[in-house]
């Protein structure tokens, strides 16, 4: 078993809890094909939103993969990120900096 950390804002992190999947590297597929089932990955976010700069800088999801492969899911036209399973879940650690 293994444990990764993955970043990104807080909003598409939202999104992978609400949809119990995971995504990485802006939906490239070869993090996602080193993860096992029973991996663990942490979610880690340095902002709320993906367009703004606002800085939220927290650890807000962790879960556990699940079995099954990497799988192509299209998201919007011309937009079709790899995705993975996950058995994710919303948790804080205390804010860095208070912001989120």
């Amino acid at each position: 078993m293994n444990s990764w950390i993955g970043v990104a804002s807080k909003n598409h992190i939202e999104i992978g809890v609400a949809g119990g999947f995971c995504q990485l590297c802006h939906g490239k597929s070869a993090p996602l094909n080193r993860m096992k089932s029973g991996d663990w990955l942490i979610y880690y976010t340095p902002k709320h939103h993906f367009k703004t700069k606002e800085p939220c800088q927290d650890f807000i999801a962790i879960g556990q993969i699940l079995l099954g492969k990497a799988y192509s899911f299209e998201m919007a036209p011309g937009f079709i990120p790899v995705r993975r399973d996950i058995d994710l879940k919303k948790y804080s650690i205390r804010s860095v900096t208070s912001n989120c």
